[in-house]
């Protein structure tokens, strides 16, 4: 080309209304998960089996993006929460022999503004009543634990609301 020559706009191939239609839809698919809000959570559990659940329900509620960090006892909880926060954190309270109430207790007396959701695998009224008292938004039985349960308890959770 010569000084001064513009070079002319490239052409680009018609596109059918098909291709157009799925281009769209793409674009939207990818539109959706980027403003679906990313939750942070540490998991406190000790039971392989039971963070598998817990895992699973987590990747499949629609309504949240999760990243998940494990600590698997209490003192690998403590230095997690010491170092960094979380938009929530699923306790089990069997963790390292039943002492789940324990952390939960601490993290309210260091007043820890991450709803909190214990996890036991039998929930009876008593715990039920001293995990609210310690400052958890709901306990959870881990045999009746589902995505949607879990959504449900985390997003009353994060809007500051106690989970019946």
């Amino acid at each position: 080309m010569l000084d001064g020559e513009q070079i002319p706009p490239r052409s680009e191939p018609a596109h059918s209304a098909s291709e157009q239609k799925q281009s769209a839809g793409r674009q939207a698919r990818h539109a959706y998960v980027s403003d679906v809000p990313r939750l942070k959570i540490l998991v406190v559990m000790d039971d392989a089996n039971g963070f598998s659940a817990v895992e699973h329900c987590l990747r499949y509620m629609s309504r949240y993006d999760t990243h998940t960090t494990l600590a698997g006892n209490l003192g690998a909880a403590r230095f997690v929460i010491s170092t960094d926060d979380f938009d929530a954190i699923l306790l089990d309270a069997d963790v390292d022999g039943g002492r789940g109430l324990e952390l939960l207790a601490e993290m309210g007396s260091i007043a820890l503004s991450s709803p909190c959701i214990l996890i036991a695998a039998q929930q009876t009224p008593r715990l039920q009543a001293a995990a609210l008292k310690n400052g958890a938004t709901a306990c959870l039985a881990k045999k009746q634990l589902t995505a949607k349960l879990l959504q449900d308890v985390l997003h009353s959770g994060l809007r500051g609301y106690a989970f019946p």
